[in-house]
């Protein structure tokens, strides 16, 4: 038995057998995959642009910690170098890496 015209493989020579109402129902066809695709396409960015701002939100976090944790060092070198320092000022150069988690 052979299938309706409109279910042939896109390979497959003699489209001249097509009705109007075949190449209706394919362009139907069409526009429903491209429809689906495109709602695929819209719901994979937004989840995308989801995590990316919950990546960020993370990330902000981090960096309050992280400059939290260089103000207590700076303020700790800073009174250290006070009990040092006789008239003259001294420039301080921080290391970030040696600060302490």
């Amino acid at each position: 038995m052979q299938s309706p015209p409109h279910y042939r493989k896109l390979g497959e020579p003699s489209s001249d057998d097509l009705s109007v109402t075949d190449f209706m129902h394919l362009q139907k066809q069409f526009e429903t995959a491209l429809m689906q695709t495109r709602e695929t396409k819209t719901r994979l960015l937004l989840k995308s642009i989801s995590s990316l701002k919950e990546q960020e939100k993370l990330l902000e976090e981090e960096k309050k910690v992280l400059q939290g944790k260089v103000h207590i060092h700076i303020n700790r070198l800073v009174n250290e170098s006070k009990g040092k320092r006789k008239r003259k000022r001294k420039r301080i150069a921080i290391d970030l890496n040696s600060i302490p988690e």
